[in-house]
């Protein structure tokens, strides 16, 4: 399981460093370019590099993404855990240490504990 009380920290520790080396990071399926605006104190602001509306990746939206892929045994379906964007969920699984993608992009993984 992965500790729902923890993540946001995680992953906002991980959002500032990416934020400092202006890091920038691309979507599985249509290899869109991302890169943070911003790391606040309850949400990463997110945007996308070829154009479209900026994304807030919230603390809430983490908890309960934390809770739902806690209650799918650590693996559910891209596109299904935090929706409508991309940006959102692409950014969860960067920024969160115990997760990652499955070899065919399909499947959002606890990869350790």
């Amino acid at each position: 399981m992965i500790d729902e009380n923890t993540a946001w920290d995680l992953i906002r520790i991980y959002a500032l460093k990416a934020l400092r080396t202006k890091m920038v990071w691309h979507s599985l399926v249509e290899n869109a370019p991302y890169t943070l605006i911003d790391v606040f104190e309850n949400y990463l602001l997110i945007q996308r590099l070829n154009g479209g509306e900026d994304k807030k990746l919230t603390k809430g939206r983490i908890v309960n993404a934390i809770k739902k892929l806690n209650s799918c045994n650590g693996r559910i379906k891209r596109g299904t855990l935090i929706s409508p964007t991309v940006a959102e969920e692409t950014a969860f699984v960067l920024f969160h240490p115990q997760l990652g993608w499955s070899d065919d992009g399909d499947y959002i993984l606890k990869i350790t504990d």
